[in-house]
């Protein structure tokens, strides 16, 4: 009869299929002591005769073993695992001291199972509730490589929640070491480490833990000690702040919509991003436009009036691939997401959105906040009085937002002035140019009341007032002609069609006809709702006109911090408009656009899905 320890080793080393968790109970439940002996001596063997056999990633089975005698283990079992993954440790350390030096590989396949072993060794205490401060001081006394903590609490998801002596969770421990530790190395990892919890949809935060970190978190803004702290303490609260319920991340999950970003998008944003110098600066006074709740500004503009009676206008949108490699992980990921999801739901927090890219890069790094150096692609038009354009360029560019302002204050402007003299002359220029631009563009009346009464997930809507006109016509004007561009030269390029017949046009004008202005919001919501879903929706592709827009061509280009079909825009430009593009250029660029195209309009679909379901769920809740 074969032995146990002639069974295990053959089993380690994938000479036999693994035990089965009823047999490796059995055996646990014969004898504990001599099965888990009897492997760690297997174990002691093949470290043995590493590096010659080369075999020591074929023993991850070690670990499963593991989990199913930890299940079976009572108190002394587990002091006993312990003891011999401490021994274990001892042997490696004094492998790694052996392996001579031209052998670097090898000590680092052995360096990677030592720390995933010390990993393993410090989740034991979770059968020991005596014990869970070991973990919380072992994962918040130095930095560890974050993928053996992410292997610990998909292995373990409870550990997360645990506490120390005094009540105060692993959680908050954390935020406590991001925001007080001095050590620079350390502030990445206890930041990368909050978030990498908040990715784990198992991790639930109650409203009161989440009261209790908030609380502190206002106190120390208060306080005078925290001053060099401030921006730290502000990243954890919009962190608790915007942490999307249960819920949602159980839809996200049914629609297969990612929520949270990975480490190595993570790091992406991670310290200063570079501010390339040869570029264009623009130093006419610009100013962004938004809703006063918006954090990603993506575009903002400037105007100025020539001698000759003619204005320029200039279009600055926050450049994606001024900062990323098109081909980079974290703009590849940003297609799969397609665009920034906001939610139009009262029952959520403000501001609740779902980003293509990290909040850090698409609040802060990359949007156009005021006096601050960005990398803009930068529209830049000549426009005369009968609002032609009669000259035109598309610039890569740095620029300062001199004014970050909102619909109501510009508004307010038009109305009554300003005391700022640069601000008024610019928001003057700007609705002149409006003016112009709102003669030559005819937009199809249906389209434009369809448009101004539906939702829109990407928070980009059609409006028709003051300073959201002024918005509306620039982001219309720039892709229009971006697209023109791309067509007069026969150049790819990702277009927004959209096509309509009279036919369907004519019946949803019925139903439009047959609202009441005395009919309650709630109710015309819905009949807008039936409306949009007959009415024929736009979509990207490769040619074809927007009849909508009544345009022969049109692409998105304009808001590339929160919809990826622009940064392929972005980079069709980089290809076929910042130099000469070759045959090999133009060829690789349409089988890029092309198998994006596809990618992009399903999720579309799939996110309009996703929220319908989140809004119906949370109705259904409420009630």
């Amino acid at each position: 009869m074969e032995s146990l320890e002639s069974i295990l080793t053959k089993s380690l080393m994938n000479k036999k299929d693994n035990f089965t968790t009823s047999e490796i109970c059995s055996y646990a439940e014969d004898d504990f002591e001599l099965f888990s002996s009897t492997l760690f001596n297997c174990i002691n063997k093949i470290i043995d005769n590493y590096p010659k056999d080369n075999n020591l990633y074929e023993i991850d089975k070690l670990f499963y073993y593991l989990d199913v005698l930890k299940e079976k283990a009572n108190i002394k079992d587990i002091e006993y695992i312990k003891g011999k993954l401490t021994k274990l440790d001892k042997r490696i350390e004094n492998l790694k001291n052996k392996i001579i030096k031209n052998k670097k590989k090898s000590k680092k396949k052995i360096s990677v199972f030592q720390e995933e072993l010390n990993m393993y060794k410090n989740t034991l205490c979770i059968k020991d509730n005596r014990l869970e401060d070991d973990f919380i001081d072992y994962i918040t006394s130095r930095p560890i490589e974050l993928k053996y903590i992410d292997i610990v609490f998909e292995k373990m998801p409870d550990i997360m929640e645990v506490k120390d002596k005094y009540g105060i969770s692993l959680y908050r421990n954390i935020i406590s070491k991001y925001i007080h530790t001095t050590k620079k190395e350390e502030v990445n990892y206890y930041k990368n480490l909050i978030l990498l919890i908040n990715s784990k949809t198992s991790f639930k935060m109650t409203k009161k833990e989440q009261n209790i970190i908030l609380n502190d978190l206002y106190n120390m803004l208060n306080e005078k000690d925290y001053k060099n702290h401030l921006n730290r303490i502000k990243e954890v609260k919009d962190i608790v702040e915007n942490n999307i319920n249960n819920e949602i991340n159980n839809i996200a999950r049914k629609y297969n919509i990612n929520i949270n970003f990975n480490e190595e998008v993570l790091n992406k944003v991670q310290g200063n991003l570079r501010i390339n110098k040869n570029r264009t600066r623009i130093n006419d006074y610009i100013l962004s436009i938004d809703s006063d709740k918006t954090n990603e500004i993506d575009d903002a503009l400037s105007c100025i009036k020539l001698e000759n009676g003619n204005y320029i206008l200039g279009v600055h949108i926050a450049s994606i691939l001024g900062y990323f490699n098109y081909e980079s992980d974290i703009v590849q990921n940003a297609f799969n997401r397609v665009h920034s999801i906001y939610f139009h739901n009262k029952k959520l927090e403000e501001n609740n959105v779902i980003p293509i890219f990290p909040k850090e890069f698409a609040f802060y790094k990359g949007s156009l906040i005021e006096g601050q150096d960005r990398l803009t692609r930068s529209y830049m038009f000549e426009i005369d009085n009968n609002g032609e354009v009669v000259n035109k360029c598309f610039l890569k560019t740095v620029i300062n937002n001199n004014k970050q302002t909102t619909y109501d204050k510009v508004n307010k402007i038009i109305e009554k002035g300003s005391s700022d003299s640069k601000l008024e002359e610019t928001v003057n220029n700007l609705l002149e140019v409006t003016k112009l631009l709102n003669k030559k563009n005819k937009i199809d009346e249906l389209y434009e009341i369809v448009k101004e009464n539906s939702i829109d997930t990407s928070n980009l809507k059609v409006k028709q007032e003051g300073s959201e006109q002024i918005v509306y016509q620039s982001m219309l004007l720039t892709g229009k002609e971006v697209a023109k561009f791309f067509k007069s030269n026969n150049y790819p390029c990702l277009y927004r069609v959209h096509y309509v017949d009279e036919k369907t046009n004519k019946e949803i004008q019925k139903i439009i006809n047959s609202v009441s202005s005395e009919i309650n919001d709630t109710k015309k919501d819905k009949i807008y709702e039936l409306i949009n879903s007959l009415y024929p929706k736009s979509m990207y592709d490769i040619e074809g006109p927007h009849d909508g827009l009544n345009l022969d061509s049109y692409c998105h280009c304009t808001s590339c911090l929160r919809r990826s079909p622009d940064i392929l825009v972005e980079h069709a430009l980089e290809v076929c408009y910042d130099k000469k593009p070759t045959n090999s250029e133009i060829n690789k660029l349409q089988e890029e656009i092309l198998s994006k195209k596809d990618l992009i309009n399903e999720k579309n679909d799939v996110i309009d899905w996703f929220v319908k379901d989140v809004n119906k769920t949370l109705i259904l809740k409420k009630r």
